[in-house]
């Protein structure tokens, strides 16, 4: 339901603050015109994301039927019948989702190729998400309690789920020879 669509039934529900209180048609106007404005940005910034059409088989492979597809590369198409019988991949794939692709990649590289696109559309939009969710926690529900000196927290927040391959750095670390 669209905020115009609740104003016009004075029905906010979705809308907790709206609901709490008696907004004017003004104050709901220029909401409506800011929410707009708001998925414009967000339709303009994932459009690609926004256009990805992933095949069937990406989306659920435990019920895609390989023989029957019309569509489909024959390399491609004999890939994912010798992946439907790797019953581990298989479970995590399904356990996983988009994750469980990445270990696909050492023994069916044709078909990781065709799921990294949709692999890495997820985490980036994750991550935006996960970053609005942190600033606006930060700064409304926690503002009293925010600590200015640990300036820290938001970066914490939104680098919490990531793994930092210190490893990888060290060895591309390249030595300063003395002069």
């Amino acid at each position: 339901m669209s905020l115009e669509d609740a104003s016009s039934k004075n029905e906010f529900a979705y809308f907790c603050n709206f609901a709490k209180t008696a907004p004017s048609s003004e104050v709901i106007a220029s909401c409506t015109d800011h929410l707009k404005c708001l998925k414009e940005d967000m339709t303009r910034r994932f459009k690609d994301i926004i256009e990805m059409n992933p095949p069937s088989w990406i989306i659920d492979i435990a019920h895609f039927d390989v023989l029957s597809e019309k569509d489909i590369d024959p390399i491609i198409a004999g890939e994912l019948l010798e992946l439907k019988e790797n019953k581990v991949l298989m479970k995590n794939i399904e356990r996983d989702g988009l994750y469980g692709w990445m270990k696909v990649e050492s023994i069916h590289p044709l078909l990781f190729e065709k799921v990294v696109p949709f692999v890495l559309g997820f985490p980036t939009t994750w991550l935006v998400e996960t970053g609005f969710s942190a600033t606006n926690d930060l700064l409304t529900k926690k503002r009293n309690q925010l600590q200015i000196e640990k300036r820290g927290d938001l970066r914490l927040r939104l680098n919490q789920d990531l793994e930092i391959q210190l490893d990888k750095l060290i060895d591309r670390h390249q030595e300063q020879c003395s002069h």
